[in-house]
């Protein structure tokens, strides 16, 4: 019977080749293939041997998953069932036993070949089936329909954009920072002549002083109206480029602080020391920064300096101030005194404090 079959599975296979419909088509190997077809499958059951007929029955939508070699497919009357590729369009399932109420059915094992251009398949098994009534023979074919033809190729991966150029972040950094420097200074000079007009506004004496003041401070106010859009959107670039650079996260946190906005400041903070490694550096770098301007060689320590160890036991008993919380931070040793100073330097010179 083995021998008979595979003579029969050999000329069908010729057959569905020389069809003239695949002559130019190209050849496809659904062994290499990884994915889900779609199949509309026609079953013939031959089961004269059981004292019946030929029926035909159609099942559409048929699932076969391609597995890169391997393959499962759908349930055509007999249940799901895989396989393993022995050529590249041939499909090779063992034999098996399946229910068959009210007994079950002895499968021979059997070829599913595909044609090369991927419309179709086609493959024969027999059967023998033993019950409480009968034992009895028979065979099926089906045939297997697919619209779509081979499958699309897989899209091309996109790689990911590389990594930004530190060097260009850096250069759009130092052009930001001037007009960042110059909108800082401006809201320093501001406070300094407003609590100046406070102090002096009823004092004839200080009349010219106070009217020069507020027109220093009005037209500081007028050019931050134009500067202020200017360093938010340089800012911005940079940020899209790298949302995690230090330098950028931190010059935006003192901006921030400038314009009263302390949430967006804290929020800038923690995207500054969100990378650890940098901000360590960068503290290193600000403790030789404030040692310089002390002119000492390292900055004024709890141990070293009464005045610090008070300031500390003072800085303790502020809980928060405009919603930042000093006690958490301080928890942080990575980054302690790099976020207070942050928090209480002027922004001009917070921001000189970290430049490379």
């Amino acid at each position: 019977m083995a021998g008979t079959y595979r003579l029969a599975a050999l000329a069908l296979f010729s057959l569905l080749m020389v069809q003239p419909a695949f002559a130019d088509a190209a050849p496809w190997n659904w062994s290499n293939y990884t994915g889900t077809t779609t199949w509309d499958v026609t079953a013939i059951e031959d089961e004269g041997g059981c004292g019946g007929g030929v029926y035909t029955y159609d099942y559409s939508g048929v699932i076969i998953q391609f597995r890169g070699g391997s393959a499962v497919m759908g349930d055509t009357g007999h249940a799901s069932v895989g396989g393993t590729f022995v050529s590249p369009n041939i499909l090779h399932i063992d034999s098996r036993t399946v229910a068959d109420p009210p007994g079950s059915s002895d499968l021979s094992a059997y070829d599913v070949f595909f044609t090369a251009d991927c419309t179709a398949f086609a493959t024969r098994y027999t059967w023998d089936y033993s019950g409480p009534y009968q034992e009895c023979s028979g065979s099926t074919r089906l045939n297997g329909v697919n619209s779509a033809g081979c499958p699309k190729p897989p899209e091309p991966l996109i790689p990911p954009p590389p990594p930004p150029s530190t060097q260009l972040v850096d250069g759009m950094i130092s052009s930001a920072r001037v007009d960042l420097d110059r909108a800082l200074g401006l809201r320093e000079l501001m406070e300094t002549q407003q609590a100046f007009v406070f102090q002096h506004m009823n004092d004839p004496a200080y009349a010219t002083s106070v009217a020069r003041a507020n027109i220093q401070i009005a037209n500081a106010r007028e050019e931050l109206k134009t500067l202020d859009p200017k360093v938010e959107a340089a800012y911005a670039a940079i940020l899209v480029r790298d949302p995690n650079n230090f330098n950028a996260n931190w010059d935006m946190a003192q901006f921030k602080k400038s314009e009263g906005q302390i949430p967006d400041f804290v929020r800038y903070v923690n995207n500054a020391l969100s990378d650890g490694k940098t901000a360590a550096t960068k503290r290193n770098d600000l403790r030789h920064y404030v040692a310089g301007q002390m002119k000492t060689a390292d900055v004024p320590t709890p141990e070293t300096s009464p005045f610090v160890r008070q300031a500390g036991i003072d800085g303790d008993a502020v809980q928060r101030v405009y919603g930042y919380d000093i006690a958490k931070q301080k928890e942080n040793k990575e980054n302690e005194g790099l976020n207070l100073f942050l928090f209480f330097t002027s922004g001009s010179l917070a921001e000189r404090a970290v430049r490379q």
